[in-house]
């Protein structure tokens, strides 16, 4: 055998080993497997045996949701047809999910977000479709797509008369008004029309001492008289109204000695008032990159340019900046290395290797209701 088929069996050995190697190691991967790359000190139940990109991570093979209220159980293992299937195995699943005990081991079930199709139907009527365990208002059956779901539609229908609006009021039940009622000015069984005491409609003068209509009772600042129409209703304006300087200085009014940064000479009204504005105060660029300014070596985030008037002074803003369907997601941006808990939004967020890190991955219809987990 020459040189050359010699070099050619020892390349073609090598390659086949390499292949082999890459083939283990996708099939040994963590993620293909049911289980989630976190840090090596946050997991008690890791495997060595399944691989992770960091080094300093390892694959724990439970999901890292919580399930229930009280002491908590035993852990239930992930598996990959259950994350397949959008879920988390739990033994315990919250309302806001549908529970399959055959995609995951021993007496776990996989929880499974139920998705609720809008109508054309519900939303005329004011309302969403959600599953019944969220809604707690009027709920309307059949009118909306998808198993378990129903309309969920406010009692009062937010479709006040010109009368009620003319009052500045909204359409409630009577025991939920705490204001003024004003009767029969909307539609729907036992609906009142509720408006404020004192109609926010001030005076020029009491716009020009940046008051507000209230009564005398809970005002606890200056009174401007004849400032606000409605009966027993006062302009309260504050004792130390801001200039137009003031404001444009990112300042604001108060007594002297309250005062630690930058005094504005002539930027407020009243007896004994200055205005306070800081050192540094931000451009609106540095204001679009939802920054604010400090001294350079307090900055351990990116720098904007160009983000700050003074000296010494920079614009400090964060590398993924808040977007507004991250938030409505009940999510926040930041890098893709550092969500290990919650469901990745990809492409919701700006920055390089940005992404929208939702934790516990409760829909957002479910949020701040009470019972919902």
């Amino acid at each position: 055998m020459n040189e050359n088929c010699r070099f050619f069996l020892r390349f073609s050995l090598l390659m086949l080993l390499a292949m082999t190697a890459q083939s283990d190691k996708n099939a040994s991967r963590c993620d293909e497997n049911g289980g989630f790359c976190v840090p090596k000190d946050s997991c008690d139940s890791g495997s060595g045996n399944l691989y992770c990109d960091d080094e300093n991570e390892v694959c724990c093979l439970y999901d890292p949701f919580p399930t229930t209220e009280g002491p908590p159980g035993p852990y239930c293992n992930a598996t990959i047809d259950c994350r397949r299937a959008g879920g988390f195995c739990s033994q315990t699943c919250p309302v806001w999910t549908k529970p399959d005990p055959n995609l995951c081991e021993n007496d776990c079930n996989c929880c499974i977000e139920i998705v609720c199709n809008q109508t054309q139907e519900c939303q005329d009527a004011y309302g969403y479709c959600t599953n019944p365990a969220l809604c707690y208002e009027k709920i309307i059956p059949e009118w909306c797509d998808g198993e378990d779901c129903v309309c969920c539609a406010p009692v009062c229908p937010p479709t006040p008369s010109q009368e009620c609006q003319d009052a500045y009021g909204y359409c409630t039940s009577p025991d939920s008004c705490y204001e003024k009622i004003v009767p029969e000015e909307c539609g729907g069984e036992d609906c009142v029309c509720c408006a404020p005491v004192c109609p926010p409609t001030p005076t020029q003068e009491c716009q020009d001492a940046y008051g507000y209509c209230t009564t005398p009772d809970n005002c606890y600042e200056k009174i401007v008289p004849v400032g606000c129409g409605g009966e027993d209703c006062v302009c309260c304006a504050p004792a130390c109204p801001p200039t137009q300087t003031c404001q444009d200085a990112y300042g604001y009014c108060t007594k002297p000695d309250d005062c630690y940064e930058k005094i504005i000479p002539e930027g407020c009204g009243g007896e004994d008032c200055v205005c306070c504005a800081p050192v540094c105060p931000p451009t609106q660029t540095c204001q679009d990159a939802y920054g604010y300014c400090t001294k350079p070596e307090n900055c351990f985030e990116k720098i904007v340019p160009e983000g700050c008037d003074g000296e010494d002074c920079v614009c400090c803003a964060p590398v993924c900046p808040p977007t507004k369907g991250c938030q409505e997601a009940n999510g926040y941006c930041t890098s893709s290395d550092n969500c290990y808990y919650g469901k990745i939004i990809p492409e919701e967020c700006d920055g390089e290797n940005c992404v929208c890190c939702v934790l516990n991955w409760i829909p957002y219809s479910a949020r701040n209701r009470k019972g919902v987990l």
